[in-house]
């Protein structure tokens, strides 16, 4: 049996605030006389550092206690050292995400303390972008943590909310197909051969937003061909070379884009740093080539490497390992010379441009960090970032804000190589609209990339259709005002349309029938 108590007051806790509440359970725990260890549930790292940091702070003057943290990301030593009880008899505190909740068992735990806070991923289909959001767990994920309490002995469980939240919590957690990004499915389902979504049997049927999100994804990573019908299509040469490596269709496409034995080295390492967590810790750089470059000279001197960068050796390990492991899939020498910074300023910016087209963003403004993304999208960097100022950069991780998203990942890139490298995607219009100082019609011919401009030049000589057709798009927008449209002829046409309104045998006229 676990025992279980409520702390009532704090349905609706602010983030800023849950490591005082956390303390406070600690305290009402220990207070119990409790031999086991406690398991503490907390929604991020971020949050667990606080706790740790506060509790250690709190509680020093206890010397048999140890805080502990557990999520993903951590070296062997470390989640050994959360899972198994300490040798030296201490009582462990282990501040855990919810990958305690199924995926581990914490061997002598007695005591829950949970905050009945969890991050999900939430897809965004108009950006392509995921964001993490703080929810309430369900029910049925805070019977399984209360659980926890109970493996070997009698336990008890606190719960961070009231009675009354309880009640109001949904029963069970909703079904990931609902909120994720499905690409890498979607790809998976057309190297099986199923190109009609409506004969696929769904336990729970995904959002129509989001398959169309995915398959426009595949087409523009090239992995995809395009379709008229319902058919979802067929998958290219490329696309099915994609759903061969273990990867997200964007770094798939990007290792697939390279034509030589480095780009193809530099992409297989650029996609395991990618596809792990950021091996930098208390960086404020967003810069990948910074990360590669303390990749290469953590595989030369590691010692030189740690002391040059605030690297985890944990991640950088895992990072040469999924390297490796991408290399011999594509049956490259795994001992290759390592990447100057020269090699990944001329090559990395192309490589990611392959797995983010639709992510390039330029500079609103010279000297700010506010970019627009070729998704329509806006994105931010911190005036402290190194790359603060570039004119043109490929964004691979940005956060999703109603305003601008704070860049999170990225590197540069000249206009010179998404012209080179992406001319196929670059389209060219003529506007024309009414400069309102100058009373005239201008023209200007513009490249364009999605959402962004890249070039605009002014055009001399405009065609008569066009400045009629022009003219006339003006006059339906701003109305008669754009002519020479005075108070006489205004008052004539408040004549006229009353005159219509009182005579069976006169036209009815209005301002929208003159427009």
């Amino acid at each position: 049996p676990v025992q279980v108590e409520y702390l009532p007051g704090y349905d609706y806790p602010d983030p800023h605030q849950l490591s005082s509440m956390v303390i406070t359970a600690l305290k009402t725990a220990l207070s119990k006389g409790l031999t086991g260890d406690i398991l503490v549930f907390l929604p991020g790292q971020a949050l667990i550092k606080r706790c740790i940091t506060e509790a250690s702070h709190a509680f020093q003057s206890q010397a048999n206690l140890i805080f502990l943290p557990l999520y993903g990301g951590l070296s062997i030593v470390q989640q050994v050292q959360a899972l198994r009880p300490d040798s030296g008899g201490k009582q462990r505190v282990v501040f855990s995400t919810n990958i305690a909740e199924t995926s581990l068992t914490i061997e002598g735990v007695c005591c829950v303390i949970d905050s009945g806070l969890e991050k999900v991923s939430i897809y965004d289909p108009a950006s392509t972008l995921s964001r993490l959001e703080t929810v309430y767990i369900s029910q049925a994920s805070a019977e399984q943590r209360k659980g926890r309490a109970g493996r070997l002995q009698a336990g008890y469980c606190l719960r961070l909310w009231s009675e009354a939240r309880q009640q109001s919590l949904r029963a069970y957690q909703g079904e990931e197909i609902l909120t994720a990004d499905l690409t890498t499915m979607l790809l998976d389902l057309l190297a099986w051969g199923l190109t009609d979504i409506e004969q696929i049997h769904w336990l729970t049927a995904p959002a129509t937003a989001h398959l169309e999100s995915s398959k426009q994804l595949l087409i523009d990573l090239g992995l995809l061909n395009p379709t008229n019908t319902n058919s979802l299509g067929k998958l290219t040469a490329l696309g099915s070379q994609a759903a061969q490596l273990a990867l997200h269709p964007r770094l798939a496409a990007m290792l697939l884009s390279a034509d030589n034995t480095m780009t193809k080295n530099m992409a297989c390492e650029c996609a395991a740093l990618l596809s792990e967590q950021d091996i930098f810790s208390n960086y404020t750089g967003v810069d990948i080539v910074d990360r590669l470059l303390a990749l290469q000279e953590y595989k030369q001197h590691r010692k030189t490497a740690r002391d040059s960068w605030p690297i985890k050796p944990a991640l950088i390990e895992q990072v040469l390992n999924t390297a490796q492991s991408l290399k011999r899939s594509l049956n490259l020498a795994t001992d290759i010379q390592p990447f100057t910074l020269t090699d990944l300023q001329s090559h990395l910016g192309k490589l990611l441009l392959s797995a983010y087209p639709d992510r390039l963003a330029k500079q609103r403004a010279v000297n700010t960090g506010r970019y627009q993304l070729a998704n329509g999208k806006g994105a931010q960097l911190y005036p402290q970032d190194p790359l603060f100022g570039s004119e043109w950069l490929i964004v691979n991780e940005c956060t999703i804000q109603k305003q601008d998203g704070q860049i999170l990942s990225a590197t540069a890139i000249s206009l010179n190589e998404v012209e080179d490298y992406m001319k196929h995607r670059l389209t060219e219009r003529i506007d024309y609209r009414l400069d309102e100082k100058k009373q005239v019609i201008v023209g200007r011919k513009e490249t364009r990339y999605g959402a962004l401009i890249l070039n605009s030049q002014p055009v001399a000589d405009i065609p008569e259709d066009a400045f009629k057709d022009c003219l006339s798009d003006l006059i339906r927008t701003s109305g008669l005002s754009m002519l020479n449209w005075t108070d006489e002829c205004e008052h004539w046409l408040s004549r006229a349309t009353w005159l219509g309104t009182v005579m069976n045998n006169f036209p009815t006229i209005n301002e929208q029938q003159l427009i």
